[in-house]
């Protein structure tokens, strides 16, 4: 049976993501912390018990970024604004480990996704991050809608949301996921 993640689970996944990202040596931040829980959940179907909406840089949750401010005060985590990167630094923070027992069970439970996820797209930068996690969101925004979706068509889609992006990356990025099997494009 299935673990849920109730408050404080949902703060000891933060810590627990903050250590694994940390032991990879992967650049962790706000940006990072939301697309890694959005791909856990949609890609892998771990129910962190967060929603999402498509935002500035794709898919976003407030509560989670809600729940990071909670686990930086519990100390599990430190988030420290840089100014060489322009972004915050997510790391462990002194209670660490004490935080990430409050999901043990899930983690230990999920732990083989978990690090999978961590593994496939903790070295990937924000940017990127931002684009493939988009591209989960349109993809299955329109399966809900009914909607058949191309590669060309998602690129289309994914181009007027992110017109920064080029569209021959965001058609690169789609056969990436679509070689994983993470989005279902024909």
């Amino acid at each position: 049976m299935t673990e849920q993640l109730d408050q404080r689970g949902r703060y000891g996944l933060i810590a627990e993501l903050a250590s694994r990202m940390e032991e990879h040596q992967f650049s962790f931040g706000k940006t990072a912390l939301q697309k890694l829980v959005y791909l856990m959940q949609e890609v892998h179907g771990i129910d962190c018990g967060y929603e999402f909406t498509l935002y500035t840089y794709g898919p976003f949750s407030a509560q989670l970024l809600s729940d990071l401010d909670s686990t930086a005060a519990f100390e599990g985590v430190r988030v420290v604004y840089n100014d060489f990167i322009r972004g915050y630094q997510i790391s462990p923070g002194p209670k660490n480990e004490t935080v990430r027992a409050y999901a043990a069970r899930f983690a230990a439970e999920h732990n083989d996704t978990i690090e999978e996820v961590v593994r496939e797209f903790g070295g990937l930068s924000a940017k990127q991050l931002e684009l493939r996690a988009t591209i989960v969101y349109v993809t299955r925004e329109a399966k809900e809608m009914g909607i058949s979706v191309t590669t060309d068509d998602t690129a289309q889609m994914v181009y007027k949301l992110k017109p920064h992006f080029p569209i021959d990356d965001i058609k690169n990025a789609i056969q990436q996921l679509r070689s994983r099997e993470y989005v279902d494009v024909h």
